[in-house]
C-alpha cells in the first residue's frame, strides 16, 4: 500500500526573502495539528453533546432508525431552521448527564459570544471518516464534516430545564482546518459551505467521491445515512456507565474500524453539538494572499525589522484649537492622539483605568474630523462595545460598523446600513453653520485660556527686579509678612529683591555679628554705619583711621574760619557737596579776581563794554591779519620782512626794462622768487613787484595786530586775552547760578574768591579723606562729618571683630547699602522690605495680573468648563456633519451629466454610480444578502467608506469580512493589544497604511483560548518553512510586545477606574514606578487591629457588607485546606458572600477571580449547590449573571487569573487559593505566578475593581517565603498591602508602597506640601478655627494639598483644598491644573476650593472665610 503522505505532500517552497519567512512562521503559528484539535481528531468529552447517542432510548425496546436525532430524519428541520424541542427527542432520564452537559455547551456559547462577540456552538451533521497516511495504517480519523450554526435555548421548566436547539442559518460550513489540511496532505480542495436549503449531503459526497478519487486513486468514499443502531445502543450504555463512575469522558465507537485505510466514509448519522472553532482559517488565507500578491507594507517591515528603532518623531504643536475631542480628555490622553497626526504608527500604553477607551473614541473622532476611515479591532468584544457605546453616546454610532460575525451580523448590518443611508439622504447637517459656531466656541475659549496663561506665566515669570519667580516672591512675603516695615522713604526709592538674592547672606552675616559684639543687629544704629569703603578694606584701618582724622580736622578749622570771617550763609555750606561746588567757582573766578577783572563779568558794567570794544578790535585786526595771510597762500618759502624790503627796492628798478636781465641783481632776484613762489598757480604769472607787496602788506597786518594784542593784555592783566574773553563768557552764561552770582555780588569779593580758589586744593584733598572715611560724606555737613568721625573714633576698639562682616558689607550694592545704613532694618526686614517693594513695583507695571484674584480664575475655570463641554457635541456635529456633506457631494456627482464632469470625476461617477446601485439593491433585499466581504470589495465599497468610516471587529472578523487591500483604511487601530497574539493581529495591520496599537506591556500576553502554544508528540506535521533559523519577532508572544520593541510609545498616565484609590495603588507603585496620577481618597479609613479572621465559611453571609465599607477588605480563613489546584472553603465563603449580597439587593456589579482553573471550578459548584438549594437566590443569580448596563454586558462572572484581562466590575472578590495542605505544609509554587513574567499576571488579578476588592485568603504574608522569585515576591507585597489597606493602616501601607517602585525610580515626594508657606498657614488658621486638617493627601503624584474634617472622627473629609505650590506652577497643561484636576477631584465626591496664595498675601481673613462658609455649609 503506498505511503499517500509521502507521494501527495509538495516540497515546502523555497522562502522568497525574510518577509516571506516570517509570513510562513505567523501563519504556521495558527495551526494546532495536535491530537486536542477536535475540529482535525474529534473525539467525545463533556465539552460536546453526542445527540444521536442521546435519542437512543435505553429501555431495550427496539428503535426504528427515524426515530433517532440524525440529519437524515430532520433534514427538513434543520434546513428550513425550525427549532427542535430535545426534550422531546431526547432520553434525558435514561442519560442523566445530559441536563449538566446541555448546560455546559450552552454556558460556554454564551460566555464566549460575551467574550468575543460571536458564538461558536455548531451542529456536526456529517463527520468524514479518513486516513492521514503517516504511522499506523490502520489508524482512523474522524473529523467534523458539515457543521451549522445553531443557538441553544434553556428555559424554566419542571422537573427539568427545557432545552430549544434553533438553526441561526441554512448554510453549512465544510470544516476550513480540513479543507486546508486535505489541501496541504492530498490537494484535495473542498468549497467552503453549503445552502442546505439547495444541497443535500448527498450532492456533496459524490462530489467529495469524485475529488477524493481524481486526487489520491484507490480511496474509495463511502456515505453512511442510517444509524447503526446497536452500536449506538453499546455507546450510550457505556457512556452512562462511565458518567456514574465519574469518569470524564464519555464513551466511542470507531464504526467504521473493520474498514481498510483505503476505505474513507461520510457519517450523516451521529450529530454532534459543540464549541468548534475554525475562524483562524480566514487569518491563514490572508497569509497566503499576502504571499501570493507579493504584497510589502512598511509598518509589517518595520515590526520585524532588525535595524535599530530611529528616533522618536517631533511632538506635533497643538492649541485647543486644533483638538476634535468628543469626550473630554486628560493631557497624556490629548498627547496620545495628537501623535497620530504625523502619519507615524506607534504604540499607546494604557495602564489599567486611564482611559484607553475614551482615548480611542476621541482618536476615531480625530481621524474622521480629517476625513480619514478606521478600522478599530480587539480580540473581546468587552472592549468593542465599550468603544462602540462611547461612539454612540456623542453620536458617531452612525459612522459605525460593528461586526462581530460575517455571517450572523449580516442582516442586522444591511438593516443599519439602509437606515444610516436613507438619514443622510433626508437630513442634511448645515456644515458651514457647525464650522462657524465651533469657531466662536474655539475663541471664547482661548480667551478664557488665555486669562489663565497670563496669570499663570506672570508666576512663573522671573521679573528683572525680583531674581526669582513671582510665586515665590510672594511666598517670601507671605513667610516674613510679620516683619514688613513701615518704611519712611517711598517704596519706590527701595532697592529690587533681587539685591537682596546677591547680598542678603552678607546683610544677615553683618546683623549676625552686631548682635554678637553687643550691638543692636540693624547697623543704622550703630556708628559704623557711616563706615567708608576704603577704610574696612586697608589693612590697618585703626591707624589708616587716625591719619586721616587728623588731617580732617586741621582742614576742616581752616574752612570753618573762612566761612566766619566772610560770614558765608549756611546754603553754601550745610553739605560739604554745596562747599565744594562754592569752591569750585571761586576756582574759576580766582584768575579774574587776581587780575583785578572781576567787574568785567557783568557785561553791563562799563568796564565790560571798555573790554567788550577793545575785544571788537582784536578781533577786526586779527581778521585784516588772516586775510593778508590767505592772499600769500602760493608762497613756498616766504621771505623774511627784510629781504622782503629789498626785493621791492630791485623789482622796482629793473622790472620795467628791457635789459633788466642784464643786472645781477635782477637775475638773482628772479632765481630767488621762482624758488620761493609758485608762479604756475596763476594762468598769468604776476608781476615780482606785485606778489612782494602782498607778503610786505601781511608783514604789516601781523604787527599791528600783534601790537594791540600785547596792549590788551598789559591792561587787564593776563598772559592771553583769548583766555580771558572765553573765561567771562563762560563766567556770564553761570552768573545766574547761586554761588557764582554769590561770589560777584559779595562785598568782599575779590578777597573771598581768592581765599576760596586757594582752598580748592586742600578741599580736594580733604574730599579724598572723607571718602576713604565715610559713607556718603558728599551729603553731610561739615560738623556732620566731624560727629561721626568722632563716633567712629570712639568705637574704635569694637571694629576689628566687626572687620570681616562689614568689608563683605562694603562690596554690597549702593542702593541697597543706602537702605541698612539709613533704616534701622534687622535682616528679615530688609528682605521683607525689598519683596515687598518689588511686588508692588510689579503689580505697577502689570495691573491686570494685579486685578486677578481667586474669583476671576474661577470664573475663567467655569466658562472653560462650559464651553469646553458645548465644544465637545459641536466636533461631534462637526464631523457628522462632514461626513455627510461628503456622501451627499458624491452623491451629486453620481447624478451629474457626463457633460458637466472631467475624466477623473467622470470615472469617480461611474465607480460611485455602480457602487449605489449595489448597495440600493442589497438594501431592498430581505434575505440572501451578499457577503460583508463582497460589498466592501465591489464599486459599493466606495459608497461604504462614504457611510461607514469606521468599521469596529476582532482579528478573525476582519479577516473573514474584508477584502485584503492596504488601502481599505487609513489607520488601524489595536486595542488590548496585549492580548492579540501576533499571528491573528498581523493581517489586519495589511488593511491600512497606519498602525496605532494600544495595550499595556505590564498586562498578560494572549490566553490560550484559541491558542495552541503546547507540542504534543502525535502533532500532524505541517510543510516546514525556512531553515530553522531565527526569525525577528518569532518569540513575540503578542502584537503588543512585538510593537513596544520597534515603535515609539507614549503613555496614559491617568487612572479613572478605581472609586478607592487603594484599589489601585499597589499595581501603580509596584508596576508602574508610581507613574499613574490616581484621584485621592474621600474617605478617611479607619485602623481596627486585625485582619479580619473567618472562623468557617457561613460566615460570608455576616461579612458581605464588610466589602462595601471601603477599597480593600482582607478576609482571612486560616483553617481553609489547599488540595488538588483548589480551595472548597474559600469556594464556600465566597459563594456565601456573593449570595448575601444578590439577595440584598446590592446594585455594584460583581465579578469573582481564582488563582486557578480548578478554584474557579469550585466556586462555580459552590454557587451552584447553593443556588440550588434557594430558588430567590437562584433568580437573583440569574439575573447578574445577565445584567447589562446602557447595553453592555456587565453580569457576574467567575474567572480566572488567566482570562480576567479587560473585565472589570464594581467589586471585585479574589480567591487566592493557596494554602497550606491537611498536614499543615505549604509549598511555594503558585502556578503561572512562579513563571516568568508571572507579576503581569498579578498586576491584571489587582486592578479590575472599580469600586471594592475583597481578598479572600488562607494565607498571610508572613506564610510566603519564596521571595527570589519575582511573582512570588509581588504576590508576598500585596497580600501585606491588602491587609494593612484592609485594617485601615494606610501609613503603614503607604510606607510599603514607597518602597516599591523599580530601582531610578523614586516614589512621589510627600515633603512638597509642607514645604509651602502658604498650605502650613491656610492649615495652621483652620485648625485654629477648630477643624482636623491633613496634608497631601493621595498615593500618587496628584495629591488633595489639605483635607479638612469638621471632626477628628469623621469617616469622609469635607473639605478639599487645592493650594497654588510648586506644583501647580510646574504643570504645563492649564486646562489639567486648573479645571480637570478640581473637576475629576469633584466627580469623586470631593469638595473642592482653591486658595491662590496672592489673594492669601492680599487678604487671608477674606479666603478663610471663604473656606469658613464652605466648611459651615453641610450641604
Amino acid at each position: 500500500m503506498p505511503d499517500l503522505f509521502k507521494s501527495t505532500v509538495p516540497p515546502a517552497p523555497a522562502p522568497a526573502g525574510q518577509d516571506a519567512r516570517i509570513l510562513s512562521g505567523l501563519r504556521n503559528r495558527l495551526f494546532d495539528t495536535s491530537r486536542r484539535n477536535r475540529l482535525l481528531y474529534y473525539r467525545p468529552n463533556r465539552r460536546f453533546v453526542e445527540l444521536t447517542t442521546a435519542s437512543m432510548p435505553l429501555n431495550g425496546q427496539r428503535v426504528a432508525p427515524e426515530r433517532l436525532l440524525t440529519y437524515p430524519a430532520f433534514a427538513r428541520q434543520l434546513s428550513s431552521m425550525k427549532d427542535l424541542h430535545l426534550e422531546k427527542l431526547l432520553h434525558f432520564d435514561d442519560h442523566p448527564y445530559l441536563q449538566g452537559q446541555l448546560n455546559t455547551v450552552r454556558l460556554q456559547a454564551e460566555s464566549d459570544e460575551r467574550e468575543y462577540g460571536f458564538s461558536q456552538l455548531r451542529l456536526v451533521i456529517t463527520f468524514i471518516h479518513w486516513h492521514h497516511g503517516k504511522g499506523d495504517t490502520q489508524e482512523r480519523v474522524q473529523s467534523p464534516l458539515l457543521l451549522l450554526p445553531v443557538k441553544l435555548q434553556r428555559s424554566k421548566g419542571i422537573p427539568r430545564d427545557p432545552f430549544t436547539l434553533m438553526p441561526t442559518d441554512t448554510t453549512a460550513v465544510i470544516n476550513p482546518v480540513l479543507a486546508h489540511w486535505w489541501q496541504e496532505l492530498y490537494g484535495i480542495s473542498l468549497p467552503e459551505s453549503i445552502a442546505l436549503d439547495k444541497t443535500r449531503p448527498e450532492e456533496l459526497f459524490l462530489v467529495l467521491q469524485q475529488k477524493i478519487a481524481a486526487a489520491q486513486p484507490g480511496i474509495l468514499l463511502h456515505y453512511r445515512d442510517q444509524p447503526p443502531i446497536e452500536t449506538l445502543r453499546h455507546t450510550a450504555l457505556q457512556t452512562r456507565e462511565r458518567y456514574q463512575q465519574g469518569r470524564r469522558s464519555p464513551a466511542t465507537a470507531d464504526t467504521v474500524a473493520e474498514a481498510g485505510a483505503l476505505h474513507w466514509e461520510m457519517d450523516a448519522c451521529n450529530l454532534v453539538l459543540g464549541n468548534f472553532n475554525y475562524k483562524k482559517m480566514s487569518l491563514v488565507s490572508d497569509y497566503h494572499q499576502v504571499a501570493d500578491r507579493g504584497i510589502m507594507h512598511p509598518v509589517f517591515q518595520t515590526l520585524f525589522s532588525t535595524a535599530p528603532r530611529g528616533p522618536a518623531p517631533a511632538p506635533v504643536p497643538h492649541t485647543p484649537r486644533d483638538w476634535y475631542h468628543v469626550i473630554a480628555a486628560d493631557p497624556t490622553q490629548t498627547n496620545a492622539i495628537l501623535h497620530g497626526r504625523n502619519g507615524h504608527s506607534y504604540i499607546i500604553q494604557g495602564p489599567p483605568g486611564t482611559g484607553k477607551s475614551q482615548t480611542i473614541t476621541n482618536l476615531v473622532a480625530d481621524y474622521l474630523a480629517r476625513g480619514k476611515t478606521v478600522l478599530f479591532v480587539c480580540e473581546k468584544r468587552a472592549a468593542l462595545d465599550v468603544v462602540y457605546h462611547r461612539l454612540q453616546q456623542n453620536g458617531l454610532a452612525e459612522l459605525c460598523c460593528y461586526i462581530h460575525d460575517s455571517q450572523a451580523d449580516k442582516k442586522d448590518f444591511i438593516k443599519d446600513l439602509k437606515t444610516v443611508y436613507d438619514d443622510f439622504l433626508r437630513h442634511k447637517m448645515d456644515l458651514t453653520h457647525i464650522t462657524l459656531r465651533r469657531k466662536i466656541a474655539q475663541e471664547h475659549l482661548q480667551r478664557q485660556l488665555q486669562l489663565l496663561e497670563n496669570y499663570h506665566a506672570r508666576q512663573r515669570s522671573t521679573h528683572a527686579a525680583a531674581g526669582i519667580p513671582t510665586r515665590q516672591l510672594i511666598s517670601t512675603l507671605l513667610r516674613l509678612q510679620e516683619h514688613i516695615p513701615a518704611i519712611e522713604t517711598g517704596q519706590a526709592d527701595l532697592p529690587s529683591y533681587r539685591h537682596w538674592l546677591a547680598s542678603g547672606d552678607t546683610l544677615q552675616a553683618l546683623s549676625q555679628a552686631l548682635e554678637q559684639n553687643g550691638a543692636h543687629p540693624a547697623l543704622a544704629r550703630h556708628p559704623f554705619r557711616n563706615l567708608g569703603k576704603a577704610l574696612v578694606q586697608s589693612e590697618q584701618p585703626l591707624t589708616l583711621m587716625e591719619n586721616i582724622s587728623g588731617l580732617v580736622q586741621n582742614t576742616m578749622a581752616h574752612i570753618a574760619g573762612i566761612i566766619a570771617r566772610y560770614h558765608i550763609p549756611p546754603d553754601y555750606t550745610e553739605k560739604l557737596t554745596d562747599l565744594i561746588t562754592l569752591v569750585k567757582h571761586a576756582a574759576v573766578l580766582e584768575p579774574l579776581a587776581t587780575s583785578h577783572n572781576l567787574q568785567l563779568v557783568n557785561k553791563d558794567s562799563k568796564a565790560a563794554r571798555r573790554f567788550e570794544k577793545a575785544w571788537r578790535q582784536h578781533r577786526r585786526l586779527q581778521k585784516a591779519r588772516k586775510q593778508a595771510a590767505a592772499a600769500n597762500q602760493h608762497w613756498q618759502h616766504r621771505l623774511s620782512p627784510d629781504e622782503v624790503q629789498r626785493a621791492i627796492a630791485v623789482a622796482s628798478k629793473h622790472e620795467g626794462r628791457f635789459f633788466r636781465f642784464l643786472s645781477r641783481d635782477w637775475r638773482q632776484l628772479k632765481k630767488q622768487l621762482q624758488g620761493a613762489y609758485d608762479f604756475s598757480a596763476h594762468p598769468l604769472p604776476p608781476a615780482f613787484s606785485a606778489i612782494l607787496q602782498q607778503l610786505q602788506q601781511e608783514y604789516e597786518a601781523e604787527a599791528l595786530a600783534q601790537q594791540h594784542r600785547y596792549a590788551l593784555q598789559e591792561q587787564y592783566g593776563t598772559d592771553n586775552i583769548r583766555t580771558l574773553h572765553t573765561a567771562l563768557e563762560a563766567l556770564r552764561r553761570r552768573q545766574d547760578d547761586a554761588p557764582t552770582a554769590y561770589l560777584l555780588q559779595h562785598p568782599a569779593a575779590a578777597g573771598l574768591v581768592s581765599q576760596l580758589g586757594r582752598l580748592n586744593h586742600h578741599l580736594h584733598e580733604l574730599e579724598l579723606r572723607l571718602q576713604q572715611c565715610l559713607y556718603d560724606y558728599e551729603h553731610k555737613s561739615l560738623r556732620q562729618a566731624q560727629e561721626e568721625l568722632d563716633a567712629i573714633i570712639r568705637q574704635a576698639a569694637s571694629l576689628r571683630p566687626l572687620l570681616p562682616a562689614l568689608r563683605a558689607f562694603a562690596e554690597v550694592p549702593a542702593p541697597l547699602q543706602d537702605l541698612v545704613r539709613q533704616q534701622a532694618l534687622s535682616a528679615p526686614q530688609t528682605e521683607a522690605a525689598l519683596a515687598q517693594a518689588t511686588l508692588q513695583q510689579l503689580f505697577n507695571e502689570h495691573p491686570d495680573f494685579a486685578a486677578a484674584t481667586d474669583h476671576d480664575l474661577q470664573q475663567a475655570v467655569k466658562e472653560i468648563a462650559h464651553t469646553y463641554q458645548h465644544l465637545l457635541q459641536l466636533n461631534s456635529d462637526y464631523i457628522r456633519a462632514r461626513q455627510r456633506q461628503q456622501f451627499l457631494q458624491h452623491y451629486t456627482l453620481s447624478h451629474t451629466a457626463a457633460s458637466q464632469l472631467d475624466t477623473a470625476q467622470k470615472q469617480q461617477k461611474k465607480i460611485y454610480a455602480e457602487g449605489r446601485r449595489l448597495l440600493e439593491h442589497e438594501m431592498s433585499k430581505t434575505m440572501r444578502f451578499k457577503s460583508i466581504r463582497e460589498m466592501a470589495s465591489l464599486e459599493s465599497g466606495a459608497v461604504l467608506k462614504d457611510i461607514k468610516p469606521v468599521w469596529l471587529m476582532s482579528p478573525l472578523s476582519v479577516s473573514d469580512s474584508l477584502p485584503l487591500d492596504t488601502a481599505l483604511f487609513d489607520v488601524v487601530i489595536f486595542d488590548e493589544a496585549s492580548q492579540i497574539p501576533l499571528e491573528e493581529g498581523i493581517p489586519a495591520l495589511f488593511r491600512a497604511a497606519q498602525t496605532i496599537i494600544v495595550g499595556d506591556e505590564k498586562q498578560m500576553p494572549p490566553a490560550s483560548f484559541f491558542h495552541a502554544g503546547h507540542t504534543d508528540p502525535d502533532d500532524l506535521d505541517a510543510p516546514e518553512n525556512g531553515n530553522g533559523e531565527a526569525l525577528p519577532g518569532m518569540d513575540a508572544e503578542s502584537l503588543l510586545a512585538q510593537g513596544a520593541r520597534q515603535l515609539h510609545s507614549t503613555m496614559l498616565c491617568w487612572h479613572y477606574r478605581s472609586r478607592h484609590e487603594s484599589l489601585i495603588s499597589y499595581s501603580n507603585h509596584a508596576f508602574y514606578g508610581a507613574a499613574l496620577l490616581t484621584v485621592p481618597d474621600r474617605s478617611v479609613p479607619q485602623p481596627h487591629p486585625a485582619a479580619t479572621e473567618i472562623p468557617e465559611p457561613g460566615a460570608g453571609a455576616q461579612t458581605a457588607q464588610q466589602l462595601l465599607q471601603g477599597g480593600i477588605s482582607f478576609h482571612y480563613l486560616p483553617n481553609s485546606i489547599y488540595e488538588e489546584r483548589s480551595n472548597l472553603q474559600e469556594a464556600q465563603y465566597i459563594a456565601c458572600m456573593v449570595k448575601q449580597l444578590l439577595l440584598d439587593a446590592v446594585q455594584d456589579s460583581i465579578g469573582i477571580v481564582a488563582f486557578s482553573q480548578e478554584q474557579q471550578g469550585a466556586i462555580n459548584a459552590a454557587i451552584a449547590t447553593l443556588a440550588a438549594e434557594d430558588r430567590a437566590f437562584e433568580a437573583a443569580l440569574e439575573n447578574a449573571r445577565n445584567r447589562t448596563t446602557a447595553g453592555q454586558y456587565n453580569g457576574l462572572f467567575v474567572k480566572n487569573l488567566e482570562n480576567v484581562q479587560g473585565d472589570e466590575r464594581d467589586i471585585i472578590i479574589i480567591s487566592i487559593c493557596y494554602g497550606h495542605n491537611r498536614q499543615g505544609k505549604m509549598g511555594m509554587n503558585f502556578g503561572p505566578i512562579n513563571r516568568q513574567g508571572g507579576e503581569k499576571r498579578l498586576n491584571v488579578i489587582f486592578s479590575r475593581a472599580r469600586k471594592h476588592m475583597a481578598v479572600v485568603s488562607s494565607i498571610r504574608h508572613s506564610h510566603i517565603t519564596n521571595t527570589h522569585n519575582a511573582g512570588a515576591r509581588y504576590f508576598r507585597l500585596f497580600l501585606h498591602y491588602a491587609e494593612m489597606a484592609g485594617a485601615g493602616r494606610m501609613q503603614e501601607a503607604q510606607q510599603l508602597l514607597d518602597s516599591l517602585p523599580p530601582p531610578g525610580k523614586k516614589a512621589p515626594s510627600r515633603s512638597t506640601a509642607s514645604g509651602n508657606i502658604t498650605t502650613q498657614q491656610v492649615k495652621a488658621a483652620l485648625q485654629a478655627a477648630g477643624y482636623t486638617v491633613d496634608e497631601a493627601v493621595g498615593q500618587s503624584s496628584f495629591r488633595c494639598t489639605l483635607a479638612v474634617k469638621r471632626q477628628a472622627a469623621d469617616t469622609h473629609y469635607c473639605l478639599g483644598i487645592l493650594v497654588d505650590d510648586e506644583q501647580h506652577y510646574a504643570q504645563n497643561n492649564l486646562v489639567e491644573q486648573y479645571y480637570q484636576r478640581p473637576a475629576v477631584l469633584q466627580s469623586f465626591g470631593w469638595r473642592i476650593a482653591g486658595v491662590y496664595a496672592k489673594d492669601w498675601l492680599a487678604d487671608r481673613h477674606k479666603v478663610l472665610s471663604r473656606l469658613l462658609a464652605l466648611l459651615q455649609d453641610k450641604h
